[in-house]
């Protein structure tokens, strides 16, 4: 009996690893080289960063893999031919979407873009921040107006010395329309 215990045991152990055995381990990305040059910026490392856009410190910043390395409760859909996640403005309690990263050595700049668009004419406000919970926060109110084409966003954020860990999100206002994000790029300048 002891024997038939010790049995289902293992039976038991080795079904509840089924699970883990059907996922598929985590990519891992080397960390982009050094692409210093006299011209231009020097594009800072990030541990697993994105190949998505050569130096780009976010990981799925076209959301080509989902909401993979992203959270907000926002959905992935299709806009003009690309993944786009989505925020629906008209809702009581603000929407929100966000990510964090960090970088191998530290950046005197963080130069920030993504690409915006109102669906159905939608006039919205957001917020963009970084770094709240760890202090040093800053943000930059926008409001989206409708023109029925991506609108590009640039913020070029000093960082403090010493900083490596970083959290960018972007938080609803109000609206009176859905808005889509796409194209996250985060370059970090030495």
């Amino acid at each position: 009996m002891k024997r038939m215990g010790y049995l289902f045991a293992a039976i038991v152990s080795i079904f509840s690893l089924v699970p883990l055995l059907a996922q598929e381990p985590p990519a891992t990305t080397p960390p982009p080289e050094n692409t210093a040059t006299t011209s231009g910026p020097v594009v800072v490392p990030v541990e697993g960063a994105s190949t998505d856009t050569p130096g780009n410190l976010l990981r799925n910043g076209d959301f080509e893999r989902g909401k993979s390395d992203w959270y907000s409760r926002g959905k992935i859909i299709q806009v003009d031919n690309r993944n786009a996640l989505e925020l629906d403005t008209t809702r009581r309690e603000p929407q929100s979407l966000g990510t964090s990263w960090k970088t191998v050595r530290d950046v005197r700049i963080l130069k920030i873009s993504f690409e915006v668009k109102s669906s159905d004419g939608a006039v919205a406000d957001f917020r963009m921040q970084i770094n709240k919970a760890r202090g040093g926060h800053s943000f930059n109110n926008i409001t989206v107006k409708p023109g029925g084409g991506w609108q590009t966003i640039h913020w070029d954020r000093e960082v403090p010395d010493g900083q490596r860990d970083f959290t960018f999100e972007i938080i609803t206002r109000s609206g009176t329309g859905p808005l889509c994000f796409t194209n996250f790029v985060v370059l970090g300048v030495e």
